[in-house]
């Protein structure tokens, strides 16, 4: 099923997620355990607690991902295609030590070392296309087969080296577009930047990249949201409720302001909260739809998931901070196009 007339949000009722359309109208009854917005006609959704993700229809229609003909290679594990690849590869157990300094009071200048042991189960693989084509060898490593969320955006592939733990990015075809010698990428590319950080010398090189690993925003924040819409919204250093947006050059258009936090902007909004109650404001920082949510998410299909004060479960508001569906949802994902 394609419709892309239809709009479906997952829900959660009595801890069962299902999905409505935006009149609030049960379509798909509350029956998995875990599910996910819809994305190009499919949602994930879980039907045992700990089980597999299965994909299903706008009917509710469990579906077999394409492609279903691409024999694995022999001894390995091939996991869900996204945007047309898969990973493909082997788990393999390593043991490790690490060590902490410890202290046998809070008055002591020195501490002496304590080490301790720790194993995990890596999973070792490299990527294939839907023409059973591999696209890299076995030289990257991640938790499991299945994508984590944000792993790949805007058709790039966030990869971790298997030898060293560092990150990079990859485009569709397997070609490396940043090498992996980045410490932690925060979240992967949006709107053509990417927030990384690594240490150089005990000095931390931190800000945005572009694609071809170039830093183009260095840091001088203390925290920073991904940029959406071509803002971005930075924490000053130290003072934890001044917030400002910045532009892809680095140059601050909204604020100062004082918020406890506040969120990226979709559909030309993006929510704040300011005395622990949330509203919206557009982007010349007004402040459009008041702040009297006790929660809020960002807008999708033109509308956004709230939570009253003192109140666990969510409806929907309109961009004129109309209520269009009840709070009365113990869980809310995104309207998406089905």
């Amino acid at each position: 099923m394609h419709n892309q007339q239809l709009l479906l949000a997952p829900v959660c009722k009595d801890e069962k997620w299902g999905y409505i359309n935006q009149k609030g109208e049960m379509v798909i009854d509350c029956q998995f355990y875990e599910a996910e917005a819809f994305e190009n006609g499919l949602a994930r959704v879980k039907c045992e607690k700990d089980g597999h993700w299965q994909s299903i229809d706008g009917y509710g229609h469990f579906v077999e991902m394409p492609p279903m003909n691409i024999p694995c290679p022999e001894g390995k594990i091939l996991g869900e295609f996204r945007q047309g690849i898969a990973k493909v590869g082997y788990y393999k157990h390593e043991e490790y030590s690490s060590s902490e300094t410890v202290y046998d009071n809070a008055f002591d200048d020195v501490g002496h070392e304590e080490w301790s042991s720790s194993s995990a189960d890596w999973f070792i693989h490299g990527y294939m296309d839907e023409n059973g084509k591999m696209l890299t060898g076995y030289d990257y490593v991640s938790m499991g087969p299945q994508w984590d969320r944000d792993e790949i955006s805007e058709g790039i592939v966030r990869i971790t080296d298997a030898k060293s733990h560092k990150v990079g990015y990859m485009d569709k075809t397997g070609r490396l577009l940043v090498k992996c010698e980045w410490d932690a990428m925060f979240n992967n590319f949006h709107d053509g930047l990417a927030q990384v950080w690594k240490m150089i010398l005990m000095f931390p090189k931190e800000g945005f990249i572009n694609t071809k690993g170039e830093m183009v925003i260095k840091k001088r924040w203390e925290r920073a949201g991904d940029f959406h819409e071509g803002l971005a919204w930075i924490r000053a250093k130290g003072k934890y409720d001044v917030y400002n947006y910045i532009n892809k050059n680095g140059t601050t258009v909204i604020g100062p302001r004082f918020w406890e936090r506040c969120g990226d902007f979709h559909e030309g909004l993006a929510w704040i909260q300011r005395e622990e109650l949330c509203g919206f404001i557009d982007k010349t920082g007004k402040n459009v739809i008041p702040c009297q949510w006790g929660w809020c998410k960002d807008f999708h299909e033109g509308l956004a998931a709230v939570r009253k004060e003192g109140c666990w479960d969510w409806g929907w508001i309109d961009k004129n901070g109309n209520v269009v569906i009840d709070c009365e949802w113990e869980g809310a994902g995104d309207f998406a196009r089905v």
